[in-house]
């Protein structure tokens, strides 16, 4: 079988939300697709600051992380895409205005502007994350690449409007992802087929959430999970089992990849 590189979705995919641990059988299937000579790509909505060393300690030198905004190819960064500091600075006016929260992602750092609420607790809660710490102003002379906007209502893309130039979509119930417009995840992988001399049929995406659905699309041959929602399974080409039902290992072997 020809090398195929996958490109594989952190939470939900590979990590467990419910157990907050990646099961054996997923362990098992990224060993054996790298022992035939595949390459695994993890792709997420993190930022490399929220790995928590778990991107090593499963094998991962190549990553896309915060939606698309920063990728590493071998360890080595490739492309990114941090958000202009006036942006942000509407952003931060827009949040005091409106008295809600909203944390930024660098590359090593994941900290909050305010603490208004406790809503980006649940927002931790929700993806077993550490919680961020407070220090006001800290985007200024950073490398942003991505914003989380605690907040609730589903009105969330009105801030498209007032905010041009910037992406703002569903992460969970408790809050929203912010990043410079122009495609999710996909415009990771666009990266690495020009590094590479890649074609799409190169390619295999998988996921489950809904900031995966633009890779899911974009992929010729793609796989939601079983625990995604319904709206993300429809983009793929194919669906698996549930995670905690060694979904990601059937994939593999549905694919040929093990």
């Amino acid at each position: 079988m020809r090398k195929k590189y996958v490109f594989a979705d952190l939470d939900g995919t590979i990590l467990d939300y419910n157990t907050h641990s990646v099961p054996q059988s997923t362990v098992e299937a990224l060993k054996i697709a790298r022992q035939n000579g595949h390459e695994i790509v993890l792709a997420t909505g993190r930022p490399p600051a929220l790995f928590y060393g778990i991107d090593k300690e499963l094998g991962f030198h190549s990553f896309i992380a915060a939606n698309g905004r920063v990728v590493v190819y071998h360890d080595e960064v490739i492309f990114e895409s941090p958000i202009p500091e006036h942006n942000i600075d509407a952003i931060r006016e827009l949040a005091q205005k409106e008295k809600f929260d909203i944390a930024y992602e660098s590359m090593d750092g994941f900290v909050l502007e305010s603490m208004y609420n406790d809503t980006y607790q649940k927002f931790c809660d929700h993806f077993n994350l550490q919680y961020p710490t407070l220090e006001p102003n800290y985007y200024k002379g950073k490398s942003v690449y991505q914003i989380n906007l605690f907040y609730q209502k589903d009105d969330f893309k009105r801030f498209e409007k007032l905010v041009p130039g910037l992406s703002f979509e569903y992460s969970c119930q408790y809050g929203i992802d912010v990043n410079t417009e122009g495609g999710f995840k996909e415009v990771g992988i666009i990266e690495f087929m020009k590094k590479l001399g890649l074609t799409q049929d190169d390619i295999i995406a998988i996921g489950d959430g809904y900031n995966d659905i633009s890779m899911l699309q974009f992929a010729r041959t793609s796989v939601a999970m079983g625990n995604a929602h319904l709206a993300v399974q429809k983009e793929a080409k194919y669906v698996t089992d549930r995670i905690e039902n060694d979904g990601l290992y059937k994939a593999f072997k549905m694919l040929g990849l093990i």
